[in-house]
This record gives C-alpha cells, sequence and structure tokens, in this order.
C-alpha cells in the first residue's frame, strides 16, 4: 500500500479524491461478491483474476501482454500488474458504481476517508 504524503493530502479537493482500495477487495466485488478460489501468485490464480479484470475491461490482456515484456519479474510480480490493473480500473469507475467498506466512512486525523473503495458493476 502506498501512504499518501501530506502534501497531496492537504489540499481540499485532495481530500476529496484521494481513496483507498485493495485489490482483493475489488476482485471479490467485480467477481459478484464471491472470493477468488486461487492463491494470487499460482498460474490459476493469475488466470482467474485477468478472466474477472476482462469482464469490465476487455483490453486486461493488452496491458498485462505490455508490462510483462517491460519490466523484468525481479522488479514487478505477475500479480502486482493485476493489482495495479484492478485499482486503476476501480479508480476510473464512475462515481455511481462505487461502493465502500464500511458504507460511511469516518475521517482521519487529515480529514481523509478510512474506508476501502470497491468497483460494483
Amino acid at each position: 500500500m502506498v501512504i499518501a504524503s501530506a502534501p497531496v493530502t492537504e489540499g481540499r479537493v485532495a481530500r476529496s479524491r484521494i481513496r483507498e482500495t485493495h485489490p482483493e477487495v475489488c476482485f471479490w466485488a467485480l467477481n459478484g461478491g464471491q472470493p477468488m478460489a486461487r492463491y494470487k501468485k499460482t498460474k490459476e490464480g493469475f488466470r482467474e483474476r485477468k478472466q474477472v479484470l476482462r469482464r469490465v475491461y476487455p483490453d486486461t490482456e493488452d496491458v498485462v501482454v505490455a508490462a510483462l515484456q517491460r519490466y523484468p519479474r525481479s522488479q514487478v510480480a505477475r500479480d502486482d500488474i493485476l493489482d495495479a490493473l484492478v485499482a486503476a480500473v476501480t479508480a476510473a469507475a464512475k462515481k455511481k458504481g462505487l461502493s465502500s467498506i464500511p458504507e460511511t466512512a469516518e475521517l482521519d486525523s487529515r480529514q481523509l476517508r478510512m474506508e476501502i473503495v470497491f468497483y460494483r458493476r
């Protein structure tokens, strides 16, 4: 997880836009509220997550192939590519398609929402 630095979170507009997500929660939501059946580090788990992503983002395979060709595994693990892509798909979702845990978020000391956001189709 990346922690947002103070300059990023200082502005009111930034605080209203910065949201936190978690890849397994996103995959769970995109999989109809069902947890993924396979561990993400296995070939089956990787394939399973790609299939789920393809349903909402048809260019998934192109993004994955490009990332696998561009970055050596010593720098980026295969499953990290899918984690980043599911976060990007979530970020690109229209506000109406977003849900969060909890449904009503509390604010932390920096006035950032304490929540995990996911895209529910």
